[in-house]
């Protein structure tokens, strides 16, 4: 997963994800040297809501999965301020 900020000082953050009968979950990944931690679902549809945690900083996301790919929407808060984003991730 890739998630690249449009509006803020957040960057390029690259975050390993996988995903188990539905759950979304972290793989790898770091962000300000804090371990990424990854909780969401993803529905029937393709639908995902996304919640990503790395020490103070949490920020949700939503978007849309089909058998290949995935892109959707980010927007987060830490101690520094507000960052937001889109994603995207391919399967592998």
């Amino acid at each position: 997963m890739l998630a690249v900020t449009t509006n803020g000082h957040c960057g390029v953050i690259k975050i390993g994800m996988g995903i188990t009968h539905g759950r979304i979950y972290s793989t790898g990944g770091k962000f300000v040297k804090q371990q990424i931690q990854l909780a969401g679902r993803v529905s029937g549809s393709g639908q995902a809501l996304i919640t990503a945690v790395a020490g103070p900083r949490i920020a949700k996301g939503k978007g849309r999965f089909n058998r290949s790919r995935a892109t959707g929407t980010w927007s987060g808060t830490g101690p520094s301020g507000v960052c937001t984003g889109v994603w995207s991730a391919v399967r592998a």
